[in-house]
């Protein structure tokens, strides 16, 4: 079962560190490495959280919060490449907007950010609740918010 949990040790971290996408995926995910020092500069506003599927890392994801519009942003996202294609994805997209409804009830809006080409993750993202918008991110990636 899919579950999210935040980074307590530095084996978490190590393991979180090597988790690596597809070749294809590559260019449109930072990684880890780079997620996580994101997340420390940020770090009052963002939560890196670990994707377990039952007691296995298998993902990883960044959420960053813009408390003065009372949103969050699903900033960073990723299946490792050795368990994607086994429903993880949806299932931890999931995970993530209920643990974002249950710790910050306070939220008024979730939303996150994808290339127009990545039609995998765009059908991914709408069959968990999310809806694409006219709104472009950094001239290239689209705006998809959660409507539940």
């Amino acid at each position: 079962m899919i579950n999210l949990r935040e980074i307590i040790t530095e084996e978490m971290l190590m393991e979180c560190i090597s988790l690596e996408v597809s070749e294809a995926q590559d260019e449109h995910i930072d990684d880890n490495a780079t997620s996580m020092s994101l997340a420390w500069y940020h770090r009052d506003s963002t939560k890196p959280l670990c994707i377990y599927n039952d007691d296995e890392m298998v993902g990883f994801t960044l959420l960053y919060f813009h408390h003065d519009e009372n949103e969050c942003e699903i900033w960073q996202f990723m299946i490792d490449v050795e368990h994607q294609g086994k429903g993880y994805g949806k299932a931890a997209v999931n995970a993530t907007v209920e643990y974002i409804k249950n710790n910050y009830p306070e939220l008024t809006e979730i939303h996150l950010a994808t290339f127009p080409e990545n039609d995998v993750a765009i059908k991914m993202y709408e069959g968990c609740g999310f809806v694409l918008t006219d709104e472009i991110l950094d001239d290239e990636e689209i705006v998809m918010r959660y409507i539940k």
